[in-house]
C-alpha cells in the first residue's frame, strides 16, 4: 500500500487528506496516518498477510467503540472491503 493508495482509501469514505504517512511498526497490517485539512487525522489499515476473520474484525471494532465512549482521541471504525 502506498500513500497514494491510503488516500484513495479515505476518499472513499468521503474524507479529504490531504497527506498520508506510514505507520511502521506492524507485521500483517500496512497502517497509514491520513492528515486531513480542518485539524483532524484518520487511520487507514489495510489488513495483509495473516488472515483476519469477521470475528476478529468486529471485536477490534467493539473494543474501539468502547474506548472512543470514553475519550475523544479515539475514533470508531469505519469499514470497506477492497479487491484490490
Amino acid at each position: 500500500m502506498t500513500a497514494a493508495d491510503a488516500l484513495r482509501y479515505a476518499a472513499q469514505f468521503g474524507i479529504a487528506g490531504t497527506h498520508a504517512v506510514e505507520l511502521r511498526g506492524g507485521y500483517s497490517n500496512a497502517t497509514w496516518r491520513v492528515l486531513c485539512d480542518g485539524g483532524y487525522d484518520v487511520v487507514v489499515r489495510r489488513y495483509g498477510r495473516l488472515h483476519v476473520t469477521r470475528n476478529a474484525l468486529f471485536y477490534e471494532h467493539a473494543v474501539m467503540r468502547h474506548a472512543a465512549a470514553r475519550t475523544r482521541a479515539v475514533a470508531c471504525a469505519s469499514v470497506g472491503l477492497s479487491a484490490s
